[in-house]
């Protein structure tokens, strides 16, 4: 299943799960057997004061679900309370488009 990912998307992916590792090693959940979704609440919240972006927020839980059904054959990020705690992160951290115009002023 890994080889079905382009390298970017895996090397992202391995980024969410260290981060992901780092957080519950933080906190004393274990890594060894799948996360609740309570588990992840706590890490969307961590990282979201940590500064991180709504969409590698989203991208860290897109790794983290892949991860999960590689190694547990379950993906616990597929939970609604997960997915609202995330629209709403989205919401209250829109993401602004940082790009100037093509062309100068006409």
């Amino acid at each position: 299943m890994g080889c079905s990912l382009s390298l970017k998307t895996r090397q992202a992916y391995d980024v969410a799960w260290e981060a992901f590792r780092v957080f519950s090693n933080e906190v004393g959940y274990p890594i060894n057997t799948p996360a609740t979704a309570q588990h992840l609440a706590e890490f969307v919240a961590h990282s979201s004061l940590q500064g991180k972006a709504a969409a590698t927020v989203s991208s860290y839980i897109s790794g983290i679900g892949f991860y999960h059904r590689q190694k547990f054959g379950c993906d616990p990020t597929q939970n609604s309370s997960l997915k609202q705690l995330l629209r709403g992160l989205r919401r209250d951290r829109p993401q602004r488009d940082s790009r100037g115009p093509l062309t100068g002023k006409i």
